[in-house]
């Protein structure tokens, strides 16, 4: 853990220097068995180190400005520009995956009354270097993990033998775990999107996919799922699925299409031909 010294440059309290880089990427290799593409992450270094300018530095220095503020104003950038820094990403999640203290952690046990570990504030160095492979590594969604984990009887069974769980089904850690989560988290971290959050959300499906008004795209799977149910009743029986038939999602009105004089389009999501078409769904055509 001494190696993460020499990401000292991330903080973006200086001038970047490729030989910092390239340190910081043999590492990183070495850490989590895992590659950079160099000849990519050569252009995005070299988009950085135009970004940050002396007086750039300056100012966020005089203002105290957070690395997390500062990298995210670099990449919300980079974005608008259409332009992809991928291993930037990589670098930048592989070091700042850990917080800088455990009070977050802390809090969340707290609240959902769990202690399953005598490290608590101490945690050991193989369990950090745990975290970090598998935040860096794994780009599963909650849902799609815990499919997975299901469907493994291997790790069912480590889980089951283990003497932490003997009296909860792991069906029911994860019930209860996601139920204290969302009651204590929700208000603050899920907001129910406004009007405004809506329309930045269709100006960046608009400048990613050039569909215009468009909120997302839709599909069964990432509701919830029931068994062997058709997309279009899970939606409908889903939170969102309800609350979009009732009109109750705070969607923007109709608005013209870009570079457009005709009347006004509704905001729509998309899915496939499973769902029924409504003013705000968009399906395709039946063939």
């Amino acid at each position: 853990m001494n190696n993460i010294k020499l990401f000292s440059w991330i903080c973006l309290h200086d001038l970047v220097t490729w030989n910092q880089i390239t340190t910081s990427c043999e590492t990183f290799k070495n850490s989590l068995g895992t590659n950079l593409n160099e000849d990519q992450l050569f252009d995005e270094i070299g988009h950085l180190k135009l970004y940050l300018t002396k007086e750039k530095l300056t100012d966020w220095n005089k203002n105290n400005i957070s690395t997390e503020d500062r990298w995210l104003e670099f990449f919300r950038f980079m974005k608008g520009k259409l332009v992809p820094v991928t291993n930037l990403e990589k670098l930048y999640e592989f070091v700042l995956c850990l917080p800088g203290t455990n009070a977050p952690i802390k809090r969340l046990f707290s609240h959902i009354n769990k202690y399953w570990t005598s490290e608590k504030s101490q945690p050991e160095i193989s369990s950090l270097k745990s975290i970090m492979q598998v935040y860096t590594n794994f780009v599963e969604s909650c849902h799609e993990m815990f499919n997975m984990l299901k469907m493994d009887q291997r790790i069912l069974k480590e889980i089951h033998g283990s003497q932490k769980y003997l009296k909860y089904t792991v069906g029911e850690i994860v019930r209860e775990t996601c139920i204290a989560i969302w009651n204590k988290l929700q208000k603050g971290e899920m907001l129910e999107p406004t009007i405004e959050h809506w329309l930045e959300i269709s100006n960046t499906f608009y400048s990613k996919t050039n569909f215009p008004n468009s909120l997302g795209a839709v599909d069964g799977k990432h509701i919830r799922s029931y068994g062997k149910e058709s997309d279009s009743n899970i939606f409908k029986e889903s939170s969102f699925g309800k609350k979009l038939y009732t009109n109750a999602l705070n969607i923007p009105g109709p608005t013209r299409l870009p570079n457009s004089q005709g009347s006004p389009q509704p905001y729509v999501f998309v899915g496939d031909e499973a769902f029924a078409i409504h003013t705000n769904l968009l399906r395709p055509y039946p063939q």
